[in-house]
C-alpha cells in the first residue's frame, strides 16, 4: 500500500496553577460530554498516589481492543484521516477488515 502524506495535528499547551487532577476531571465531566473526558494516571511512584496525571477532553482517535470467543477485534473511531491511515497500516501487517469502512466523513471502522 502506498504511504499517504503526513497528517498534521496542532497541539497546544497552557500553563496552569497546580490542581488536583480528579477535581479537573470531575469539572470537565460536568461541562462536556462524558465520552469526551479522560483521566490517565501513572502510579509508578514510590507511594500509592499517582506521580503523574493527564486530564483531557476531546479525542482524535479511539482504539478499542475487544477479546471475544472468536478472537480479538480492534475498533477504530475518530477523525477519518487517522482511521484511514491506521487501517492502511493494519492491512500492511496482514490484519483483515471485519466490517466495511464507514462513509468518508463519518467516524469509524473495524479491522480484526
Amino acid at each position: 500500500m502506498a504511504r499517504s502524506a503526513p497528517i498534521h495535528v496542532r497541539v497546544t499547551a497552557s500553563g496552569l496553577p497546580a490542581h488536583d487532577p480528579l477535581d479537573l476531571y470531575e469539572e470537565l465531566r460536568r461541562t462536556h460530554p462524558v465520552d469526551d473526558v479522560f483521566l490517565l494516571e501513572n502510579a509508578s511512584g514510590t507511594g500509592r498516589d499517582p506521580d503523574r496525571a493527564v486530564v483531557g477532553c476531546g479525542r482524535l482517535l479511539d482504539i478499542r481492543v475487544i477479546a471475544g470467543t472468536r478472537g480479538v477485534t480492534v475498533r477504530l473511531t475518530g477523525e477519518p484521516a487517522l482511521v484511514r491511515a491506521l487501517l492502511g497500516h493494519a492491512e500492511d501487517l496482514g490484519l483483515r477488515r471485519a466490517a466495511t469502512p464507514a462513509p468518508t466523513g463519518s467516524r469509524g471502522s473495524s479491522p480484526s
